[in-house]
């Protein structure tokens, strides 16, 4: 409250400057040498962002919608936000136990995937399901919320919609703290609670009630990209190229309209003195079918209508502002609109190299977001309801997240790419084989009952060698 009183009190005194204040303050601006700061013609109707949080809360009302907008009806941005999901989840970011114990990470890991099939709170997917769901929501909501909640001594994930927080919910706390957008804040800044809807229907909530209850933060995984210092909220990953990729639909949906009307008109006929036929004494239609041969009258002429046609320079400038919004969005624009035409293997190359790269930082902030805390509950979940007889210690409770492995262009190189990695020692077997969605305890095993069976059957098969190096065959320009 003296925070308040005191804000109150410097905007009473600053609300009305004298003349003398905002002279002072034109001759400052005057003398800017920056540009970008500067007054002028130039950087007349430029936008600024005075705060990063309070522009984010103020978004979290149309943005969301007009994403999920776009993400459904506009072909670019709904191939944007497949692109990203698929090749930062794909199959699933797997969970690794890492005590530093091998058969107890066998163990750990064994039981974990038992439970990844039963885990979601409403039966219809899998933790790698949820996971792909999540990060859709997370690209195109801003973020992803689920809560680990309990039935029955077994954990279990469930899926939120972000319009269950109470986003109206900024009140002063009785701690000191503070609820902004139905975070909960203590007083040193950090989240403590959410304030949800109780019995929420997504879509319809006034139909059981708002009647709010709050839920701590350990059981909440909130997963949103961190913008600025103090976040509470996230934003759409696709707002950079929103609007850009609204006009582009608007345009592409003129053209298309203005070359179905050019093909719809056939031609027109005139009569001796030149007029339409339809403003002629006796006006009269023409059908055109295919295969009609049509009598004209005597003194009437036909004149075919051309097709409509694009100029080169409206496809040029239409692939720029496709490159645009495939810019903001962080994808090369190939995997968006599926254009190889202007593409090789190198430039091919170079882009998913740096999307990768993107893609890889995503991936970072999922596992301590979300993957983290689910490994550590679960664990936690088993010991204490007897079903695992082990100590929960900090060796124990220690994880890694594997993501799927990225396939290349061609797979014998990238074959013969790990295995030197693995022989130099810059990887390990089982973080290639965890890569491909499989337990490197489990490929071992079925390895030396091949090897058993083939020579019970007196078979013998001669390994592949490796490459010795990884080259491109593309030719010299």
């Amino acid at each position: 409250m003296a925070l308040l009183q005191s804000l109150l009190g410097f905007l009473s005194l600053t609300s009305k400057p004298s003349r003398q204040v905002m002279r002072r303050a034109a001759r400052i601006d005057a003398k800017r040498s920056l540009d970008f700061v500067a007054g002028g013609r130039r950087t007349r109707g430029t936008g600024s962002v005075q705060s990063i949080n309070a522009d984010i809360l103020a978004a979290r009302g149309l943005g969301p919608g007009r994403a999920r907008y776009s993400a459904f009806n506009q072909p670019l941005i709904a191939s944007a936000v497949s692109a990203l999901v698929s090749n930062m989840i794909g199959p699933g970011i797997k969970i690794v136990p890492a005590t530093n114990d091998p058969a107890l990470d066998k163990f750990l890991s064994q039981r974990f995937d038992d439970w990844t099939d039963t885990c979601d709170f409403f039966g219809r997917q899998t933790l790698y399901g949820l996971q792909s769901t999540l990060a859709t929501r997370y690209f195109v909501d801003g973020e992803g919320i689920a809560l680990l909640v309990h039935l029955r001594d077994d954990l279990k994930i469930k899926l939120i919609d972000q319009s269950q927080i109470d986003g109206t919910a900024n009140i002063q706390q009785p701690d000191g703290g503070i609820a902004i957008a139905g975070v909960v804040l203590d007083p040193e800044g950090r989240p403590v609670a959410y304030d949800f809807y109780k019995n929420y229907v997504a879509g319809l909530p006034l139909l059981q009630g708002l009647e709010r209850v709050r839920i701590p933060a350990e059981d909440v995984l909130h997963f949103f990209r961190v913008e600025a210092a103090g976040q509470v909220r996230g934003l759409s990953h696709l707002a950079p190229s929103l609007l850009r990729a609204t006009e582009h639909d608007g345009y592409s949906d003129a053209q298309l309209l203005r070359m179905r009307m050019g093909a719809m008109q056939c031609g027109f006929i005139t009569d001796a003195d030149g007029t339409l036929l339809a403003d002629a004494a006796t006006p009269g239609e023409v059908s055109m079918e295919p295969g009609t041969v049509t009598r004209l009258k005597p003194g009437e002429s036909y004149t075919q209508n051309e097709a409509t046609k694009i100029g080169a320079e409206v496809v040029d400038h239409e692939k720029g502002v496709i490159r645009e919004i495939c810019a903001g969005v962080g994808i090369p624009s190939f995997l968006v609109d599926f254009n190889l035409s202007e593409v090789n293997f190198s430039s091919a190359r170079v882009g998913i190299i740096e999307f990768r790269k993107k893609i890889m930082t995503h991936q970072d902030a999922f596992a301590f977001s979300v993957l983290r805390p689910i490994w550590r509950r679960w664990l936690t979940t088993e010991v204490l309801s007897g079903r695992l007889d082990i100590p929960l210690t900090d060796d124990t409770l220690r994880m890694r997240c594997i993501a799927p492995k990225q396939e290349w262009l061609q797979p014998d190189k990238d074959v013969a790419g790990e295995t030197m990695a693995i022989a130099a020692g810059l990887m390990s077997r089982k973080e290639a084989v965890a890569a491909r969605g499989w337990d490197v305890e489990t490929i071992d095993a079925e390895i030396a009952s091949d090897k058993a069976r083939e020579k019970s059957l007196g078979l013998s098969f001669t390994p592949l060698q490796p490459q010795t190096g990884v080259q491109d065959n593309e030719p010299a320009p």
